[in-house]
């Protein structure tokens, strides 16, 4: 069962910013094998569990979509390798991406393929994520940002249910 959330953004959401690790946008190709390990390791545990992916993958579903922007899509990465650095990871703490698009400008977001490292959760680092989001939209006068979960996925709701999305 997919859940369908959205959110309204009312006022300027605050600064992403966290402790252990920083945000930056994703470097295509530079990121790929990285951000696959990431995702291996974010979803090897859900159920349903996505099925595994190749670089082919990751640009067909990224790049080869019209509404894909490589800027709109962001990476933590531990600010502290020795504390924190997941070698199956390849040293990426999480990420996130928005679909942005409309007829003739940005007119709506869609949060795309939020994941964080199993090591890693509970460490602010999904807030930082959707915060760093949600500002670029707010900046680029984006209000209403939508996103599909999985209704089996009981932390990914939980966790988008208490940022207010509905």
């Amino acid at each position: 069962m997919i859940l369908r959330l959205s959110r309204e953004l009312g006022e300027t959401p605050p600064a992403a910013h966290g402790e252990g690790f920083s945000i930056r946008a994703c470097r295509i190709p530079d990121d790929v094998s990285s951000w696959l390990a990431l995702r291996d390791a974010a979803t090897k545990d859900l159920r349903p569990m996505p099925g595994p992916w190749s670089e082919a993958d990751f640009f067909r579903e990224f790049t080869g979509r019209k509404a894909f922007r490589s800027e709109w899509m962001w990476v933590a990465e531990p600010t502290d390798m020795t504390e924190t650095c997941q070698p199956d990871a390849k040293n990426l703490s999480g990420s996130v991406t928005a679909i942005v698009g409309g007829p003739t400008a940005i007119v709506s977001a869609r949060v795309h393929w939020l994941l964080v490292h199993p090591h890693q959760r509970r460490k602010g680092v999904a807030t930082a994520l959707m915060l760093q989001l949600e500002r670029a939209c707010w900046d680029a006068g984006i209000r209403r940002i939508s996103l599909e979960t999985h209704g089996n996925w009981l932390a990914a709701v939980a966790f988008y249910r208490r940022l207010g999305y509905a």
